[in-house]
């Protein structure tokens, strides 16, 4: 009987230890859960500022203690550090501190500023990006624990000779080699710092597309407020022509006003439905696409005529966070080849324990070390994979810089085509359309012509003052480019 209490005491050993591992599981997974549930927009991990380099990203994860097994005091650390992430000052991501959904009155004018503020706060595409950086903070910790032990309760030969047998608990350890853990968290400490520059690339695409938007949207409510005086003026050339029908001028004239007045009611129209369009747009790029409308004002700012191909290129390249995040991939893929080398090291198996016989009332213990034989499998496999990875990761840098180039060349000729477009209208073309209109308007005036080229002079005008618009879309779209690092489609 004395046996089988002793077999008693092992299960009942074993169950409490079983019982007190899930409890505490079970905590540390229901207070990660409540934080989740408490703030909805996960924080990150404190982002590098652009000037950090990449290998000091690195190195601010790779000094960090590795984690050893789990303990109470280290499950109420890592909920401390949980509830530190999840408290990050959202500076750190260029985003403003107002909670999630909430209303934020703007002034009566929309300026460009107001709506990239908006949309940083409200575009949901940086809060996925964000609960990517939280998940990458989260391998990186996982992949620093070593693996549990294991407890073994054994019961041999029960009922030998009318005895309970033999029963003793065991304890065994996997032991982890070659550095494999540290390893780990350097391969997620540059996913980490990936995921950060694909979050400052998503800011700059929406920055851009905002920008980009912007200019449509103001151009648009231009368009309408210049068709709006183009009809007043064709309305005007109706009621003229009406009158000098009925005098001098042949029916013409009035069946002609009366097409350039219905041609003006029909841009002034798709004017407005195109402004509504356009700010729509706007509205769901910036996250609130119930925001009122608001009229849009235009900074002027100097503009180049030309510009230095090479000195933007080498500026651009410098500063991307594209690139950057190219070269933290292959980075990435570097120490994924060290950890998988390392993986031709296995790990060892440590067990020791104690037993009682309960036929002889003898207690003994033993120990066992268990060493796997790489005979076959050195992981000849992970480490051609990673090697192949780290070549492919090397060729995206290049390919990156590559695009950027292509990119550039495009926004640059945009560039310089729209200014010169926009300088001509606006030097050349617009005052001499409205030098012909009051010209003609004299003319007839006068006497010495009827009021058919007055018409087609105000066709003319009208026509001049919509293409000087459009170039000036055009410029504003390729300023916004080449600003914002060639970086745009942000949804």
């Amino acid at each position: 009987m004395e046996g089988v209490d002793v077999r008693y005491l092992l299960l009942l050993t074993c169950g409490l230890i079983t019982f007190s591992g899930c409890s505490t599981g079970r905590q540390f997974a229901n207070s990660n859960n409540a934080a989740v549930t408490d703030q909805s927009v996960a924080a990150t991990v404190v982002q590098t500022s652009e000037s950090e380099t990449t290998d000091q990203a690195a190195n601010s994860f790779q000094d960090a203690p590795t984690v050893q097994l789990v303990s109470r005091s280290e499950i109420a650390a890592a909920e401390e550090e949980a509830a530190d992430i999840q408290g990050a000052d959202r500076s750190d991501f260029g985003l403003p501190e107002q909670a999630m959904g909430a209303i934020v009155p703007i002034v009566e004018d929309l300026t460009l500023a107001e709506a990239e503020r908006l949309a940083m706060a409200y575009n949901p595409t940086l809060l996925q990006l964000q609960n990517q950086i939280t998940a990458a903070r989260g391998q990186w910790i996982q992949g620093g624990l070593k693996p549990n032990p294991v407890l073994n309760l054994t019961s041999q030969e029960i009922g030998n000779a009318g005895s309970a047998g033999q029963n003793g608990v065991s304890l065994s350890q996997t032991i982890v080699t070659a550095d494999k853990l540290s390893l780990n968290q350097k391969v997620s400490a540059w996913d980490i710092r990936r995921n950060q520059l694909q979050l400052q690339i998503q800011q700059q695409k929406l920055i851009t597309d905002i920008r980009k938007q912007f200019y449509i949207t103001a151009i648009a409510q231009q368009r309408i407020e210049v068709s709006e005086r183009l009809l007043s003026i064709a309305a005007e050339g109706e009621e003229q022509a009406r009158r000098l029908v009925q005098v001098q001028e042949p029916l013409t004239v009035l069946k002609q006003a009366q097409l350039e007045a219905q041609l003006a009611r029909i841009q002034v129209q798709k004017a407005d439905i195109q402004a509504v369009a356009e700010w729509g747009n706007l509205t769901t790029l910036m996250g609130q696409p119930s925001l009122e409308k608001r009229q849009l004002n235009i900074e002027k700012n100097a503009i180049d005529d030309t510009l230095d191909f090479e000195l933007l290129l080498q500026d651009i390249i410098a500063s991307s966070p594209e690139r950057a995040a190219a070269v933290a991939a292959q980075e990435r893929a570097a120490w994924a080849v060290r950890r998988a080398c390392a993986g031709a090291t296995p790990n060892l198996q440590i067990q020791g324990g104690a037993f009682h016989d309960d036929s002889t009332n003898d207690s003994f213990a033993n120990v066992q070390l268990s060493i796997p034989l790489t005979v076959h499998d050195v992981n000849q496999g992970r480490i051609l994979e990673a090697r192949s990875n780290l070549g492919s990761a090397a060729a995206n840098v290049r390919k990156v810089e590559l695009q950027i180039r292509q990119r550039l060349i495009s926004a640059v000729q945009q560039y310089e085509s729209a200014i010169q477009q926009w300088k001509t209208y606006e030097n050349q073309i617009l005052p001499t359309a409205q030098q012909n209109l009051e010209l003609t308007k004299a003319a007839f005036l006068s006497g010495d012509s009827s009021y058919l080229p007055v018409l087609t002079a105000q066709r003319s005008f009208t026509q001049v003052q919509l293409a000087s618009l459009q170039a000036q879309q055009q410029l504003g779209i390729a300023k916004a480019r080449i600003d914002g690092k060639l970086l745009e489609d942000s949804l």
